[in-house]
């Protein structure tokens, strides 16, 4: 009994004691080790509650029978574990009847059972394989009986393969097709050597051909039992090889167009359907495919679009190649084509590109049955492979011609952004920029309207005003529109916060403000950029289509940007360049402003030190004429009175020599001492001498009165040759003939000029300056002959209108004289007209250009420092054109003389 209790207890066998009531009573520690439980857990509990649901019944059963009386029982069962899984085991149980108990030992039997489980899994998959295969497999025995058949099998002899089963090939072929297969079965079984080969096999009037592969069949022990064959029709692929061979040779030059109408043809012959398709996916809409050419029964037809959903072809864009050999309008209702077309089978394959994309697919399609399914996609296999290559072909070209116009798009891109950098760098003209940018963007992507709109946020009310456009002629013109943002919806507010509006169709837009407001407009499609400024400026450049929908590329997104910040980058500038401008223009005013002030300010104090001085000579001559003028009017008056007394003596001497012809000695010595007669001759003309001294000295002192003119400041009419000739007497003494340089001519040509209204004084100051410049002229002249030689003369200058407002005409150059003449200054006066002309030339050395372009400007002067001022041909060209409203030029180039022409009106206009 230890004996006993020791193995129970050792035991790697569960075991255990129940009562015929179902409980346990013992168990050994297998039990733990096995399924987790304790023997504790385990005793007092029924035995039926571990086992599974599923085996319950069969275990109650077996459990009956022991109860029946029968002594030993053997069963399966899976029986819970203490973690919830369960486990198979395997049962033997043993009565014993005197106590009313049973003895069961369980083994686990887990492993096996999965492995037959797995095994017949196997066996299921392997038969399932086989009775589904197209091929036709069989198994025979040595005596050529069939011991297995396929349905591929019961199909080919129209029989079940229950009616096959056990039967040879007497019952299904004639005796000399029965004799020839037998042939080879026997070879192959004798040899254990496999043999394919081809065979012909009439048919129902229908030769077939087929290709066999015949293996010996072995037992475990590698005993030939019989042999196992495979049967595949070939016949399909026989009958299609000369039309595989046209096809090659029909498509192997096609291309283009031309190619997949072939195609689809050739197919069609080559697998003996009615229909063929060639298709590629719209990469705008993958969910749909278009025919690229469909050939049905034995014509092409049209091109078109279909949906993918829910067809066969979808099956073959997602899971690859994809045959339905038979029932296809059960397995598709959907398809309303198939069922009217009463569509059998369908064979499709994938159609990638070079990155394995699927972008296409081949099919066939027939009103019968695939029943060569693996020909029949080596075949399509071969067509997809070619239509492969043609599509990538097409595609690679199409890519070719996309990035050709990509490149002249990038190139015309380019060349815009430089077109508009130019004009930037050219112009600054904002007119101008918005211009061409609306004519370029127009003319590169062919929309019917390009146009660019301000917003006018300083307006009452504020709105939009479209400033610049460029358009087809058959569209309208939206130049000069505005229009509030109430008008135009919600687009309006996008351009605010910087949002790109790119509306395909505007009647997909989703508000119907902004929709009616440009449909009202006419267009269709629209394409808006907003341009922010750094001066806070608003705008919107915008294309707009007039007929359809237009698909807004990103590339042209991308451009319009790159377009709008070279806008808004040129309206910063133009902004900038204005302000600077104005800012450069309001300086260069107030620096203009302050040189004319200064100059006005230079011009009048050397006006006012002129004029003092002119005054303090004026003054200072009028002083000296007037204390002159007392004494020489003394002795003037007196030498009359002097003249007949002196007569009247020398007349009293004369009757004394007549009536005392012998005087004393005395007188007679004193007559002799003084030389009577000769005192009597010389004394009246020593008086008329004095006479003429006294005329000449008060001729002097009028001239000076004349010329100072103190008393004569305003207005009047004066004889102007009478000013010229008191000027030319205070200058007599500069021209008189000196040791340095000869005399100075002077040769005068007076008109008849009638009193000419003017301001005697000033007008006396020109001439003066004037002839004093000729004469410092002539004088700097002399030390070297003019370059021409020649003399001048006023005569030698053409006349012509002189009339105020118009200018001086031109001159005639003066003869070229080879011999140096003599130093000459020649005045001229005449009227025209109601002008008064007053020219004063000299034959000095003359002056450049540039010199007689400033002789006028205020402190200008060729003379050396300290000898002139630069004021006085100022102050004379103020007083004769603000003082006269005349005109006063210089006529002069160098070698050839100078002459001033002074051309005033003989009376002044009131104001």
């Amino acid at each position: 009994m230890q004996l006993q209790d020791k193995f129970f207890q050792l035991s790697l066998d569960m075991l255990c004691v129940a009562g015929f009531d179902g409980y346990f009573k013992l168990l050994n520690p297998a039990w733990e080790q096995t399924l987790g439980w304790t023997e504790v857990e385990l005793k007092g509990s029924p035995f039926i509650d571990f086992v599974h649901p599923d085996d319950r019944e069969i275990t109650l059963a077996e459990a009956q029978k022991l109860a029946q009386g029968i002594e030993n029982v053997s069963f399966e069962n899976r029986y819970r574990c203490k973690d919830g899984s369960y486990k198979w085991l395997l049962w033997t149980s043993k009565t014993l009847s005197e106590q009313q108990l049973i003895y069961a030992i369980a083994r686990d039997i887990s492993e096996r059972k999965q492995a037959q489980e797995s095994l017949q899994a196997s066996y299921n998959l392997l038969n399932s394989v086989i009775n589904n295969a197209a091929d036709i497999i069989l198994v025979k025995d040595i005596q050529g009986r069939y011991v297995m058949a396929n349905s591929a099998l019961a199909r080919f002899f129209q029989k079940s393969i229950e009616e096959i089963i056990g039967k040879d090939d007497n019952e299904f072929f004639e005796a000399e097709t029965v004799a020839r297969i037998r042939e080879i079965d026997l070879r192959v079984i004798a040899t254990g050597v496999a043999e394919t080969f081809e065979e012909l096999v009439p048919q129902n009037g229908i030769n077939y051909t087929y290709l066999t592969t015949k293996n010996p069949w072995r037992d475990t022990q590698g005993n030939i039992i019989g042999l196992i064959a495979i049967t595949r029709d070939i016949s399909d692929r026989k009958r299609s090889e000369e039309s595989l061979q046209a096809l090659v040779a029909g498509t192997a030059s096609v291309t283009g167009e031309d190619f997949f109408p072939a195609l689809v043809r050739h197919l069609a012959n080559a697998l003996g359907v009615g229909y063929a398709l060639v298709a590629e996916k719209l990469d705008q809409n993958p969910d749909k495919v278009v025919s690229l050419a469909f050939w049905e029964i034995d014509r092409l037809g049209e091109n078109f679009e279909y949906e993918l959903a829910n067809t066969p072809c979808e099956l073959v864009y997602k899971n690859g190649v994809r045959c339905f050999a038979h029932s296809l309008q059960q397995l598709f209702p959907q398809i309303q084509n198939a069922v009217a077309m009463k569509l059998e089978s369908y064979l499709g394959m994938p159609i990638s590109d070079t990155s394995s994309n699927v972008i296409g697919h081949l099919c066939v399609f027939d009103t019968k049955p695939i029943l060569q399914q693996e020909y029949a996609q080596a075949i399509l296999k071969i067509f997809a492979a070619r239509a492969t290559a043609e599509l990538q072909r097409q595609r690679m070209e199409f890519a070719l011609r996309q990035s050709e116009r990509k490149f002249r798009e990038l190139a015309s891109k380019e060349s815009l952004l430089n077109c508009l950098a130019s004009q930037i760098r050219a112009s600054l003209d904002i007119k101008n920029i918005l211009e061409t940018v609306v004519t370029e963007i127009r003319n590169l992507l062919l929309v019917d309207l390009c146009i660019f709109t301000w917003y006018r946020s300083e307006a009452q009310p504020p709105h939009w005003e479209t400033v610049q456009e460029a358009r087809n002629p058959a569209v309208p013109s939206l130049l000069g529109l505005r229009s509030n943002t109430e008008e135009i919806g919600p687009i309006a507010q996008k351009v605010f916060y910087k949002e790109i509006i790119r509306l395909d169709d505007i009647q997909d837009t989703p508000e119907p403000k902004s929709k009616q407001f440009f449909l009202g407009l006419g267009i269709t499609a629209i394409l808006v950029l907003p341009i922010h400024t750094q001066s806070g400026e608003i705008g919107a450049l915008s294309c707009n289509y007039f007929s359809g929908s237009r698909y807004w590329l990103d590339s042209e997104v991308e451009l319009l940007l790159a377009v709008a910040d070279q806008v808004a980058i040129a309206i910063d500038q133009a902004e900038l360049y204005k302000q600077s401008n104005t800012a450069a223009q309001t300086a260069q005013e107030k620096a203009q402003q302050l040189e004319e002030t200064l100059s006005e300010l230079q011009a009048t104090q050397t006006q006012l030190i002129q004029t003092e001085k002119m005054s303090s000579l004026g003054q200072l001559v009028a002083g000296i004429a007037h204390e002159i003028n007392n004494p020489v009017n003394f002795i003037h008056g007196n030498i009359n009175h002097a003249s007949e007394y002196t007569q009247d003596l020398l007349h009293l001497v004369e009757l004394y020599q007549q009536h005392y012809p012998n005087p004393a000695a005395e007188i007679q010595e004193e007559i002799e001492v003084i030389d009577l007669e000769f005192l009597s001759q010389d004394l009246p003309k020593i008086l008329t001498s004095m006479k003429i001294g006294t005329d000449r000295i008060r001729q002097i002192v009028l001239s000076l009165r004349n010329f100072s003119r103190l008393d004569e400041a305003d207005m009047k009419e004066v004889d102007i040759h009478e000013g010229i000739n008191n000027t030319l007497l205070l200058l007599q003494n500069r021209l008189k003939a000196r040791p340095e340089h000869p005399e100075i001519q002077v040769i005068k040509e007076y008109g008849n000029l009638p009193p000419v209204e003017c301001y005697v004084g000033q007008l006396n100051q020109v001439f003066m300056n004037l002839l004093a410049n000729a004469i410092d002229a002539l004088e700097e002249g002399l030390g070297e002959p003019a370059p021409c030689g020649g003399s001048l003369r006023c005569g030698d200058w053409r006349t012509g209108d002189w009339g105020l407002g118009r200018t001086f005409p031109d001159t005639q150059s003066p003869v070229p004289n080879p011999q140096s003449p003599p130093p000459l200054i020649h005045i001229r006066t005449e009227l025209q007209g109601n002008l008064v002309l007053i020219r004063i030339a000299d034959n000095g050395p003359g002056m450049k250009e540039e010199v007689r372009q400033k002789l006028f400007d205020p402190f200008f002067t060729t003379k050396p420092v300290g000898k002139g001022t630069g004021m006085g041909l100022s102050i004379s060209y103020k007083i004769i054109v603000e003082k006269h409203q005349g005109q006063l030029q210089c006529i002069s180039a160098l070698g050839k003389g100078a002459m001033f022409v002074i051309a005033i009106p003989l009376q002044q206009s009131k104001p």
